[in-house]
């Protein structure tokens, strides 16, 4: 079922090492944001434990998309997110285990997957979601109030548009179209996590006057609305994919079916 992503050598289809040989795998080169980034070592944990290969973790060393000018930036989202709390870094070790490191932009197969699910696994989500609770979470109780339904739609904007990279853009109307599908309870409340204004999604604040618009926030705070949303609706974006993987409620991939990170087949 693969399609797409880096060409590959046949002898990753096969075990190429002796069973006492540790096989050591880590995801480097990685300079972009921080959904990128972190889907990229996802893919490669979930190949290493398809393969029974061991992943070893290289600390986020530059990212872009830091809005908030956060100092050292890629220092405090790998914090964030731990991966160290199941995996070891490159630091630890010794030089003949890292002279012979295979170093790669993502987990083989996986990326491009018809079915992903075939590699996140339930044992694997589990790790990543352990990794990701091992350290605090923003408190975000003041954007969801407890008894209510929250439905989190991510909407990609920013460095994407009609004009740039039109393969990840969601046009408002397409997302007026599908909110007119869902028959939601009454204490559902519909969350817009994007970037821009607010005059930027005029004609679905038109259409949906009670929705709630959360633009360019902290990425921690909003990463994480997206994690705990009792509904999370994904856009063509790493970064929500990767809180779709985290997210122990609805999963909802209706827009990326088209895209090359496919849903996985438990999600809507």
């Amino acid at each position: 079922g693969f399609s797409g992503g880096h060409p590959m050598a046949w002898h990753y289809f096969f075990k190429p090492f002796p069973d006492d040989y540790d096989t050591l795998f880590t995801i480097d080169g990685k300079m972009d944001g921080f959904g990128s980034q972190l889907q990229a070592c996802f893919s490669m944990i979930a190949y290493c434990n398809y393969k029974g290969y061991k992943y070893i973790h290289k600390p986020f060393f530059h990212m872009t998309h830091n809005d908030d000018k956060v100092q050292n930036f890629h220092e405090v989202m790998n914090k964030f997110i731990n991966i160290e709390h199941k995996f070891p870094v490159i630091s630890s070790l010794s030089n003949e285990q890292t002279s012979r490191l295979h170093r790669f932009k993502e987990g083989f197969y996986v990326h491009g997957s018809l079915h992903p699910e075939f590699f996140y696994t339930p044992e694997v989500l589990k790790i990543f979601r352990d990794c990701y609770y091992s350290t605090p979470k923003p408190n975000i109780d003041h954007i969801y109030e407890n008894g209510n339904f929250h439905v989190a739609i991510h909407i990609r904007r920013g460095d994407v548009n009609r004009a740039k990279y039109p393969s990840r853009f969601t046009s408002n109307i397409e997302y007026i179209n599908y909110l007119k599908t869902p028959k939601f309870a009454l204490n559902t409340i519909i969350h817009i996590f994007s970037e821009g204004k607010e005059e930027d999604f005029k004609d679905l604040k038109s259409a949906y006057p009670n929705i709630r618009f959360h633009l360019s926030t902290n990425v921690q705070e909003t990463f994480h609305c997206l994690v705990k949303a009792n509904l999370l609706v994904l856009s063509r974006s790493s970064f929500c994919y990767c809180a779709g993987l985290l997210n122990e409620n609805k999963v909802d991939g209706h827009f990326i079916k088209a895209w090359w990170h496919k849903p996985l087949k438990q999600w809507l």
